[in-house]
């Protein structure tokens, strides 16, 4: 094989990638300036802008009612549950249970029980939980049996009482209508809402 030739096939795989990069970064140009949700992709409304995910990024308070009414109500460290733990995370809350959802998905596998967090409910060891979803008038609402079981609901509707309805961030919304309604232990409660036994 001539020397000339063995050189430019050395030169082929460099120039095949070049071009597969140009033309993907151009097929990226061209999307538009939106973040959707996973699964979200027929619906356009459920998306974060960009300009949006930059403002965090620089750490404009998008969800400034939020973070003030969860640091001024509640102690550092106070055990919380909620679907979006960032919020809780953020305003020095603990969560020992990092996503609701998430956990409710795993109990409905099978792979957990609810028995212990049902226990703890009742026992009043957290000192707010934040649904999204009205747990009081929405009792077939999609949301309620999304993000809880039955056993959940009950042991909330019987040990915690709601104190606030806030307006959700636009990032965390699903719906326009959506809000983020805050429970904590009813007054008779005898547990420590910071979680000591």
């Amino acid at each position: 094989m001539p020397a000339s030739r063995n050189r430019a096939s050395r030169w082929f795989p460099v120039l095949t990638f070049l071009l597969t990069g140009l033309a993907a970064g151009n097929q990226v140009a061209r999307w538009p300036a939106r973040l959707l949700y996973p699964g979200d992709a027929n619906h356009g409304g459920d998306s974060i802008s960009l300009v949006e995910m930059l403002h965090m990024r620089k750490g404009v308070p998008i969800d400034s009612a939020v973070q003030a009414y969860l640091k001024q109500r509640f102690p550092p460290r106070t055990p919380a549950l909620g679907r979006y733990s960032g919020d809780l995370v953020r305003a020095g809350l603990e969560t020992p249970i990092t996503n609701i959802y998430h956990y409710t998905w795993l109990v409905r596998a099978g792979v957990l029980s609810d028995r212990d967090l049902v226990f703890q409910l009742q026992n009043r060891r957290f000192g707010v939980i934040v649904l999204t979803f009205d747990l009081q008038n929405d009792q077939d609402s999609y949301w309620e049996n999304v993000d809880l079981t039955k056993a959940m609901r009950r042991a909330i509707q019987e040990n915690y009482q709601l104190d606030e309805i806030l307006e959700m961030p636009d990032p965390e919304k699903f719906r326009a209508e959506d809000r983020l309604y805050v429970w904590v232990p009813r007054p008779n409660s005898v547990a420590n809402p910071r979680g000591s036994q």
